[in-house]
């Protein structure tokens, strides 16, 4: 059975993922899997109070996850197949992800 595209929800992820720093993000937690902020915003060579806003920016859209563990949390892609395919697009069409 084909799965019916909500526009709407399509237009918004691509309005939210639309900065360059969070593109780095996605295409590095498609590569890395789960990391927490400090990691995260290593690997894309940013400062860490920059990625947790993008981070928070992304979980809010649901396009990441996240776990707590004490005061940490750690990051992933969302499971959604909308979020999961978008992702693998834009990060397939770009050879440098960090």
């Amino acid at each position: 059975m084909k799965q019916r595209i909500n526009f709407k929800t399509l237009a918004t992820h691509f309005a939210v993922v639309g900065y360059a720093a969070r593109l780095r993000i996605l295409c590095t937690l498609l590569r890395d899997g789960e990391g927490s902020v400090t990691a995260i915003a290593h690997r894309v060579h940013a400062a860490v109070p920059v990625t947790s806003h993008h981070l928070q920016v992304l979980a809010k859209h649901h396009i990441v996850t996240y776990r707590r563990t004490g005061v940490h949390r750690y990051y992933s892609l969302a499971k959604s197949a909308a979020v999961q395919s978008l992702v693998k697009y834009i990060c397939s069409h770009n050879q440098t992800t960090s």
